[in-house]
C-alpha cells in the first residue's frame, strides 16, 4: 500500500487540473489491447487520482461469484472477495447504478463480516460505484483507504462521475474485444467451410450444416468443431 498525508482531502477528480488528467486516461484507455489492460490502468489511476490505497475491478454475474478484473493489491483477491462470497458484502445482487460508501468498517453494522476483513487489513473506508454493465453484468470499481471518512463526499467531489467515464471506457474495451472474436470467429468457420467443400465436394450452405450438426451431436460450439476441422482432426462426415 502506498504512503500518503492523511490528512490530505480527496482530490476532486471534477477540477480542472483533474479533468484534464481524466481526459489523457480515456484516451490512453483507447490504446489498450484488451479488457484485462484497460482495468489495470482504471485500477491504477483510482490509486493516484481518487484518493484509494487500494482499488479494485469487479465483474459480477448474479448468482455467481465476482470476477475480480484488476486489483492494485492482492488482498482482494485472497482475503476480501472471499469475505463476501461467506459473510456477504454491498453487492451482492446490486442494483443499478448502486453507490455504496462506508465511513469506518470497524463500526458500520451493515456487512459485519466483510467490514472486519478489511479492517485487519486496515482498509477503514470503502468508496464502491457500480460503474458499467458488461453483458447485463454489473461492474463494481472499488475504492479502499486507511483513512475513514476518505469517501464521505464522493457524490460532490464527482468521484462518481469520473468513476462512470472510466467504466465507459472498460465497456469499450469489451465491445472491441467481443468483435474481434466474432471476426476471427467467422474468418475461422469460412475456412473450415473452404476445407469441406474441397474435401467432401459440398457447397457452402451443406459445408456450414455438418458443421452445425456436428455441434449439436456434440453439445459443443461451432466454432470449436471448425477449429477442429482447420487443425485437421476432422469428425465423421454426418449425412449427405
Amino acid at each position: 500500500m502506498r504512503d500518503e498525508d492523511p490528512e490530505a482531502p480527496p482530490r476532486d477528480p471534477l477540477s480542472p487540473e483533474s479533468l484534464s488528467e481524466l481526459a489523457s486516461l480515456v484516451e490512453h484507455l483507447a490504446d489498450q489491447p484488451d479488457l484485462a489492460a484497460v482495468s489495470r490502468v482504471v485500477v491504477d489511476f483510482a490509486v493516484q487520482q481518487l484518493g484509494a490505497d487500494v482499488a479494485g475491478l469487479a465483474r459480477r454475474p448474479a448468482g455467481d461469484a465476482p470476477q475480480r478484473l484488476a486489483a492494485t493489491h492482492v488482498v482482494l483477491a485472497t482475503d476480501v472477495d472471499p469475505a463476501e462470497g461467506r459473510l456477504g458484502g454491498p453487492w451482492q445482487d446490486p442494483p443499478p447504478e448502486r453507490l455504496v460508501v462506508v465511513d469506518d468498517t470497524r463500526t458500520d453494522p451493515r456487512w459485519p463480516g466483510w467490514s472486519s476483513v478489511l479492517a485487519e487489513h486496515d482498509l477503514h473506508a470503502v468508496c464502491g460505484v457500480v460503474v458499467t454493465h458488461l453483458d447485463e453484468d454489473p461492474v463494481t470499481l472499488e475504492l479502499f483507504s486507511r483513512r475513514t471518512g476518505r469517501f464521505t463526499a464522493a457524490e460532490e467531489t464527482g468521484l462518481v462521475a469520473a468513476a462512470r467515464i472510466l467504466g465507459a471506457g472498460v465497456r469499450h474495451a469489451h465491445r472491441a474485444l467481443n468483435l474481434q472474436q466474432a471476426m476471427a470467429t467467422r474468418d475461422l468457420i469460412a475456412q473450415a467451410q473452404g476445407i469441406l467443400m474441397e474435401r467432401h465436394g459440398l457447397d457452402g450452405p451443406q459445408a456450414m450444416g455438418y458443421l452445425r450438426r456436428v455441434s449439436q451431436h456434440s453439445n459443443r460450439k461451432v466454432r470449436e468443431i471448425a477449429r477442429d476441422v482447420v487443425r485437421g482432426d476432422e469428425p465423421p462426415l454426418l449425412g449427405g
